[in-house]
């Protein structure tokens, strides 16, 4: 295991000390852990090896990736980032309701 991989096991460890996931929602979308595919811990700052409470949370991997790193997100109902843009996804315009 890389040192990076022990940080990234160490941080998700310590972030869901004392935390429920059944009571967990994706502070980006509003996904429960139920419906998501997966959740990162998320290193505001970047620096894995900042595991401190205040620099960690829980994202779903689609926020996580899409939104925090700007890479492509295969998903409908969000629109991939604006280059430089660090707010969250935002729904795609559908159209009009049924």
């Amino acid at each position: 295991m890389t040192d990076d991989q022990d940080a990234r096991d160490q941080a998700r460890r310590q972030y869901w000390q004392g935390r429920s996931r059944r009571s967990w929602r994706c502070p980006r979308c509003g996904r429960s852990y139920g419906e998501v595919d997966r959740v990162d811990v998320h290193h505001r700052d970047g620096n894995p090896h900042n595991n401190s409470p205040e620099n960690l949370v829980a994202l779903c991997k689609r926020c996580h990736i899409g939104g925090e790193h700007n890479r492509e997100v295969d998903d409908d109902h969000l629109t991939p980032p604006s280059p430089g843009y660090l707010g969250p996804p935002r729904p795609r315009n559908l159209g009009p309701g049924p």
